[in-house]
C-alpha cells in the first residue's frame, strides 16, 4: 500500500512540475469536450491571452477563436482519428493589445464523459508578424520592378523610334543622333533619381513643383512613341497656391498617364489631343489628365487599377500602368478617379494632399501662365 501512495505521491510531483514550466512559458494547452466546449485550459493562459482561465472554461471554443480560425477547430472537432492533427496560425477573439497567432497540436483523449481532444499551442505572433512583413515587402520589391520596367519602356521606344527615323533619312542622321543623345540623358537622370527613391526615406522629400516643365519634360519623352507627334498636347494651370510634394513620384504617375493617353489614342480622328489641368489651392491639388481616344468599355471601369487587369483591348499592355500609378499615389497620401464612354475618350482625376505649409528651397515663380498649347 505504501508503495502505491509513493507512485501516486511521484506522479504528482511530476505533474505539478509541468504545471509549473508550463507557467513560465508562452505555451498553453487546453481540453476540448466532443460538444467543443473547453473543459480545461492551463492556468497560463492569463498571462498569454490576457483573460484567467475562468474566462475561457465553459465557452464552445468556436466562439472564442477568429473568424479565420474557425474553420481549422471545426475540422479538428469532425475528425475522430485517434492521429494528431497540426495546428497553424490559430488566433483567439477579444484579446487586449494585439492579436496573437499560435502553432501546434491537436491530439484526440479520452474524457470521463465520452471523447474530447487536447490542444497543445505554442506562441508563434513574432514569427508571423516576421512572414507577413516579409510578404509585404516581396510584393513592394515586386511591383517596384514591375514600376522601373513599365517606366523604362516609354524613353527605349523613343531612341528605338529616333534609330529606325535615321535609317530611313540620312540626310538627318546627326539631327536623329542628337535627340537619341537627349534621351539618353533623360534616361540617365530617371536612373539617378530611382537610386534616390531606393532610399528608405525618399518619398518624405517635398519639392516644388513647377508643372509647366514637369508636363512638358514628361510629353517630350514620349514624342517618339509611335504615332505621338501626331498628338496635341493643351495644358491649363490654375493655381490659387504653389505645390509641395514629391516630385519624382509625381512624374512616375504623370509619365504613366501621358504614355497610356498616347499609347491608347484615337489616331483614325482629325485632332488626336491630350489636355492636362493642374488645380491648387493650399490644401490639395488635382491634376485632370482627359483625352478623346478610345475610351474604356463601362464594364471595366471598376477593375482597371487592379493589378494585371487592363482597360485596352489592344495588344501591348502590361496590366500594370494603372496599378501602379494607384500605388504610387497612396504612397503620398492621393487617389485616382475616371471617367471614361467608349469611343468618346478618358478623363483621370488625380488629387493629393498639397504639402503647402512646409517651406521650400526653390519657391515656384510668382507668374504662372494661365492656357498654353503645345504641338508635338
Amino acid at each position: 500500500m505504501g508503495e502505491k501512495i509513493n507512485s501516486t505521491n511521484i506522479a504528482a510531483t511530476y505533474q505539478q512540475q509541468c504545471f509549473t514550466f508550463l507557467e513560465k512559458t508562452n505555451l498553453i494547452f487546453l481540453v476540448v469536450d466532443e460538444q467543443g466546449v473547453i473543459r480545461f485550459i492551463s492556468e497560463n493562459v492569463g498571462n498569454v491571452l490576457h483573460h484567467k482561465a475562468d474566462y475561457w472554461i465553459g465557452k464552445k471554443i468556436t466562439d472564442t477563436v477568429t473568424s479565420n480560425s474557425i474553420p481549422t477547430v471545426e475540422g479538428i472537432q469532425k475528425d475522430q482519428t485517434s492521429t494528431p492533427v497540426s495546428i497553424h496560425s490559430i488566433s483567439f477573439k477579444n484579446v487586449p493589445y494585439s492579436e496573437r497567432f499560435f502553432d501546434g497540436k491537436a491530439v484526440p483523449c479520452k474524457l470521463d464523459e465520452g471523447n474530447g481532444y487536447t490542444l497543445y499551442l505554442h506562441d508563434v505572433t513574432h514569427l508571423k508578424r516576421q512572414q507577413d512583413r516579409l510578404m509585404s515587402e516581396n510584393r513592394a520589391l515586386s511591383d517596384f520592378v514591375a514600376k522601373v520596367s513599365h517606366d523604362l519602356k516609354a524613353p527605349l521606344q523613343s531612341i528605338q523610334g529616333l534609330v529606325n527615323l535615321g535609317n530611313q533619312d540620312k540626310e538627318n542622321l546627326n539631327r536623329y543622333l542628337g535627340l537619341i543623345h537627349t534621351n539618353v540623358d533623360r534616361l540617365q537622370q530617371y536612373i539617378h533619381q530611382l537610386a534616390q527613391y531606393t532610399r528608405q526615406d525618399a518619398f518624405l522629400k517635398l519639392d516644388c513643383i513647377d508643372f509647366q516643365n514637369m508636363i512638358e519634360e514628361v510629353f517630350k519623352s514620349h514624342e517618339y512613341m509611335p504615332n505621338a507627334q501626331r498628338i496635341t498636347l493643351k495644358v491649363r494651370l490654375d493655381q490659387k497656391a504653389p505645390v509641395y510634394s514629391n516630385e519624382f513620384m509625381l512624374k512616375l504617375v504623370l509619365n504613366n498617364m501621358i504614355s497610356n493617353a498616347i499609347k491608347y489614342h484615337n489616331f483614325d480622328q482629325k485632332r488626336p489631343l491630350i489636355n492636362v489641368t493642374v488645380k491648387s489651392n493650399t490644401k490639395e491639388y488635382k491634376l485632370y489628365v482627359r483625352d478623346n481616344g478610345t475610351g474604356i468599355e463601362e464594364d471595366r471601369v471598376p477593375c482597371i487599377f487592379e493589378r494585371f487587369e487592363r482597360a485596352s483591348t489592344r495588344p501591348g499592355g502590361s496590366g500594370l500602368g494603372l496599378y501602379l500609378i494607384k500605388n504610387t499615389l497612396e504612397k503620398i497620401g492621393g487617389e485616382i478617379n475616371v471617367k471614361s464612354k467608349k469611343g468618346e475618350g478618358t478623363e483621370f482625376v488625380v488629387s493629393v494632399p498639397n504639402k503647402a505649409m512646409i517651406d521650400c528651397r526653390e519657391p515656384l515663380a510668382s507668374k504662372v501662365p494661365g492656357t498654353w498649347l503645345m504641338q508635338a
